[in-house]
């Protein structure tokens, strides 16, 4: 069990870090190779979200009823693959806004499959007593991943071009299957009938609990906010600020610093605070700190951008860590795949919209307005919190 789970944090680093050279490079090969404007490019974040609509619930079913490494072994090569049409398309001067809008489609869909399988297969290598250690590894390296990719992509964009610069990422995914198709941890084979694989059933175990309702409800407002932000913000730094790519990568990646310490700090706050305690504290500061963003500027005015980001991703970092420990040490292990799938749908379903919203507001009201009300939007998100159980918990309840 120890060395399947080195060998999916070893997994994990190489495609997270490849991850965050496409999420630098994708969007720059619109702006810069096609001209994009925010809106085509607001679409093009939308769509690799969209996954979690489309094919959320039944995903979620799907893996339930599969050994799960499987699962994240072929969704990394399926990813791989459609990352490398691109550098192909681009040798033969055929890259098109479609193309990249079918890659984004289809690459989410493998990505939501991975996500689920990945959630699911956790407790299966690790004790109870040692899940929330566990997600906070990887929480901290998607959070490295974060600070070390952003740079990463830009230089790679402005040696390469971003379209060779997607290939790093391809080879990733296929160093990354590889690697998890070492992990020898025997899963047994899941017994649930289709009849037993009721997709509602993970949706009504996270609207029954008070906690899982009230943060999926926090969480879902504050995409709406982050799916805005997530489209607009290569257009904001780089054609407005006059930011280049390697120093929009550079300055990605020091914001993103506050992920890996709200990360790598989540269990240590966890243990002192309460872990519902530390839950609610932490999705109540995202929001101020957030404050900052829409006051960025050039020059140094980037400096807001650093203090409002590292702030708001330290404390979405530990959130996130403190939540997903929660749901997967309470809910049945078969019921797991449905209820992680629920969770994405209701939560992450929100991002593609915030990406349409955010585009369209960018393009008919202006930037700076844009971010002010995405500010607003997260200041208020942690209302149903507030309002709910959570506020008077130290402790979540044990099932």
């Amino acid at each position: 069990m120890r060395s399947g789970f080195r060998r999916l944090v070893v997994a994990d680093v190489a495609s997270q870090l490849g991850g965050q050279v496409t999420l630098v490079a994708l969007p720059l090969v619109a702006v810069v190779s096609l001209g994009a404007g925010a809106f085509e490019v607001g679409v093009l974040v939308a769509l690799g979200r969209l996954a979690f609509v489309v094919v959320g619930l039944p995903a979620g079913a799907w893996v339930d009823g599969r050994r799960k490494l499987p699962v994240m072994v072929g969704a990394d090569l399926a990813r791989g693959v459609l990352l490398a049409t691109i550098p192909a398309a681009a040798l033969l001067g055929a890259v098109t806004m479609p193309h990249l809008y079918v890659v984004a489609l289809v690459a989410g869909v493998a990505t939501v499959l991975f996500d689920l399988a990945h959630q699911s297969f956790l407790p299966h290598l690790l004790p109870r007593a040692e899940l929330m250690g566990g997600n906070a590894t990887f929480a901290t390296i998607r959070s490295a991943s974060d600070v070390a990719g952003p740079p990463l992509g830009g230089v790679l964009v402005r040696l390469l071009t971003a379209p060779v610069a997607i290939l790093a990422d391809a080879l990733s995914f296929l160093f990354s299957a590889a690697v998890l198709a070492r992990i020898d941890a025997p899963e047994p084979k899941p017994t649930a009938t289709r009849r037993d694989l009721r997709i509602r059933d993970g949706l009504a175990f996270v609207l029954r609990d008070p906690g899982l309702r009230a943060m999926l409800l926090v969480v879902s407002i504050g995409n709406l906010a982050f799916g805005a932000w997530y489209a607009i913000q290569p257009v904001f730094l780089v054609r407005d600020l006059r930011v280049d790519p390697a120093a929009y990568g550079l300055l990605l990646g020091i914001a993103a610093v506050g992920g890996i310490a709200g990360a790598a700090l989540s269990a240590r706050f966890a243990r002192l605070l309460g872990g519902a305690r530390y839950l609610l504290i932490a999705a109540v500061g995202a929001g101020p700190c957030f404050l900052l963003v829409p006051l960025t500027g050039p020059g140094p005015g980037l400096a807001l951008f650093v203090a409002g980001t590292f702030g708001t991703g330290f404390c979405l970092a530990g959130a996130g860590v403190a939540a997903v420990t929660y749901r997967q040490a309470t809910c049945p292990p078969e019921l797991l795949g449905r209820a992680t799938a629920a969770t994405r749908l209701l939560s992450m379903g929100t991002l593609p919209l915030g990406g349409f919203a955010g585009g369209a507001s960018a393009e008919w009201l202006g930037m700076r307005p844009t971010l002010w009300w995405c500010a607003a939007v997260l200041l208020v998100a942690p209302l149903p919190a507030l309002l709910s159980p959570l506020r008077t918990w130290r402790e979540f309840p044990v099932r």
